[in-house]
């Protein structure tokens, strides 16, 4: 199984600043495609939030001249047609660790026309390799987590649209509280990941808490808990996932088996960051186990301009 740690502090430090190129280069371009889903919040409040899944975006860097510029041709506002826009040269900031592998990029005061005769204004955001992500032998779910992940907003005429993961693993820090030998105790770990990955019409989700413990006494961490179907609210916060008397399964062995003895007499999780990015959790296991996790995707990129 692997695990990429998303905490930025120690990458930023080895990061090299700029859009880099060689002296006495013509041109230093390269670009890549990011496939995400787009969350769009119309300005009318007496209309529902809805998701444009699978939209593929274009980041194209100019390394001599310092701008990124994005573009798709996939994007769908009413749901049936798709319609397209290639934004003006932005000013951009990317931040690289070869070694590693890593590279971020920031971008801001985005502007293009649709294809539809719209116009798009206040695009900005990041894209980051460095991306949390579980990987373990016999998971019943594929994994289709974009990585570079691009985080970004922008408007239209009457709406606010922001990209997402619509598989996304989170990394954090869980607390669980819990009555042993007659005490409460509490436990807390950083090395449970949480991942949600929604259905194609975004009205349910499998949730999959990978590599977690619920108290410090459990002899070793259970490879993944799997809560399948939990019904999906879209709102103007972003989503919520809840569900009650949920009996999970277990994976073992590359099968999943329920475990009554591990049912969740609650459960929620939702959205807590604007930009999509961040999760909060709470949940009761079997009545014993009080647990609470927060965290998130991928690492956050920003920079002075």
């Amino acid at each position: 199984m692997t695990i990429k740690n998303i905490t930025l502090g120690l990458l930023l430090g080895a990061m090299s600043m700029g859009l880099s190129s060689c002296l006495g280069d013509p041109e230093n371009k390269s670009s890549f495609s990011v496939n995400v889903s787009n969350m769009i919040f119309p300005d009318n409040p007496a209309e529902e939030v809805s998701v444009d899944q699978n939209c593929t975006y274009n980041i194209a860097l100019d390394g001599v001249n310092n701008t990124i510029t994005i573009g798709t041709s996939t994007l769908s506002l009413d749901g049936k047609n798709n319609v397209s826009f290639t934004t003006n040269e932005m000013k951009g900031l990317v931040a690289s660790v070869s070694s590693m592998g890593y590279q971020s990029g920031s971008f801001a005061n985005g502007q293009a026309h649709l294809s539809n005769g719209e116009e798009i204004t206040r695009l900005g955001g990041y894209f980051t390799t460095v991306v949390a992500s579980y990987a373990v032998a016999g998971d019943p779910f594929p994994i289709t987590t974009s990585v570079p992940m691009l985080v970004m907003s922008y408007r239209t005429n009457n709406a606010l649209i922001r990209t997402f993961s619509t598989d996304a693993f989170f990394q954090g820090q869980t607390k669980t509280t819990y009555a042993f030998g007659g005490q409460e105790q509490s436990f807390v770990t950083d090395e449970a990941v949480y991942r949600v990955k929604f259905s194609s019409d975004m009205k349910k989700a499998n949730v999959v808490l990978y590599n977690i413990r619920f108290a410090s006494q459990m002899p070793r961490p259970l490879q993944a808990v799997v809560l399948k179907d939990v019904p999906v609210t879209l709102s103007r916060a972003g989503y919520t996932l809840e569900i009650s008397d949920c009996i999970p399964e277990m994976l073992e062995s590359g099968a999943l088996t329920p475990y009554p003895s591990y049912t969740f007499d609650s459960f929620k999780l939702m959205s807590v960051s604007d930009d999509l990015t961040q999760i909060s959790c709470e949940y009761v296991v079997n009545g014993s186990f009080k647990g609470s996790f927060s965290g998130r995707s991928c690492a956050a990129f920003s920079a002075q301009q």
